[in-house]
Protein backbone atom coordinates (compact mmCIF):
# COMPACT_ATOMS: atom_id res chain seq x y z
CA UNK A 1 0.00 0.00 0.00
CA UNK A 2 1.14 3.42 -1.07
CA UNK A 3 0.76 5.67 1.45
CA UNK A 4 2.60 8.90 0.71
CA UNK A 5 -0.40 10.79 -0.64
CA UNK A 6 -2.34 9.86 2.90
CA UNK A 7 0.97 11.21 4.65
CA UNK A 8 1.12 14.25 2.70
CA UNK A 9 -2.70 15.07 3.47
CA UNK A 10 -1.58 14.77 7.64
CA UNK A 11 1.46 16.49 7.14
CA UNK A 12 -0.67 19.26 5.45
CA UNK A 13 -2.81 19.37 8.56
CA UNK A 14 0.63 19.33 10.90
CA UNK A 15 1.52 22.95 8.76
CA UNK A 16 -1.57 24.01 8.75
CA UNK A 17 -2.37 23.90 12.81
CA UNK A 18 1.60 25.78 13.09
CA UNK A 19 0.30 28.29 10.40
CA UNK A 20 -2.89 28.16 12.68
CA UNK A 21 -0.39 28.87 15.73
CA UNK A 22 1.59 31.25 14.80
CA UNK A 23 -0.48 33.80 12.67
CA UNK A 24 -0.27 36.73 14.48
CA UNK A 25 -2.76 38.55 12.30
CA UNK A 26 -5.58 35.60 12.59
CA UNK A 27 -8.72 36.54 13.88
CA UNK A 28 -9.84 34.33 15.36
CA UNK A 29 -8.14 33.91 18.79
CA UNK A 30 -9.82 30.86 20.21
CA UNK A 31 -8.68 28.43 17.49
CA UNK A 32 -5.21 29.92 17.58
CA UNK A 33 -4.93 28.94 21.29
CA UNK A 34 -6.13 26.08 20.90
CA UNK A 35 -3.62 25.48 18.12
CA UNK A 36 -0.82 26.24 20.24
CA UNK A 37 -2.54 23.76 23.03
CA UNK A 38 -2.75 21.10 20.71
CA UNK A 39 1.18 21.12 20.42
CA UNK A 40 1.44 21.62 23.76
CA UNK A 41 -0.27 19.76 25.09
CA UNK A 42 0.03 16.93 23.08
CA UNK A 43 -2.77 13.94 23.76
CA UNK A 44 -3.54 10.94 21.39
CA UNK A 45 -5.49 13.10 18.46
CA UNK A 46 -1.24 14.78 18.26
CA UNK A 47 -0.35 11.85 18.16
CA UNK A 48 -1.90 10.04 15.84
CA UNK A 49 -1.83 12.75 13.03
CA UNK A 50 1.91 12.92 13.28
CA UNK A 51 2.33 8.88 12.75
CA UNK A 52 0.15 9.76 9.98
CA UNK A 53 2.40 11.80 8.47
CA UNK A 54 5.56 10.24 9.27
CA UNK A 55 6.92 12.56 11.67
CA UNK A 56 7.40 11.17 15.62
CA UNK A 57 5.58 13.54 18.10
CA UNK A 58 9.23 15.39 19.48
CA UNK A 59 9.88 16.08 15.85
CA UNK A 60 7.07 18.13 15.28
CA UNK A 61 6.97 19.45 18.63
CA UNK A 62 10.92 19.95 18.11
CA UNK A 63 10.05 22.22 14.70
CA UNK A 64 7.04 24.03 16.30
CA UNK A 65 8.77 25.84 19.67
CA UNK A 66 12.04 26.33 17.36
CA UNK A 67 9.85 28.08 14.87
CA UNK A 68 7.95 30.06 17.94
CA UNK A 69 11.91 30.85 19.51
CA UNK A 70 12.70 32.21 16.26
CA UNK A 71 9.30 34.45 15.57
CA UNK A 72 9.51 35.85 19.41
CA UNK A 73 13.28 36.77 18.87
CA UNK A 74 12.44 38.47 14.86
CA UNK A 75 9.38 40.47 16.90
CA UNK A 76 12.19 41.91 19.67
CA UNK A 77 14.55 43.32 17.58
Amino acid sequence: MNWIPEQRLWQAVVNQAIHDACNTAWRHELEQMQAFSWFANGGKDFKMVCDMAGYSESYVRGKFYALMAKRTISRQT
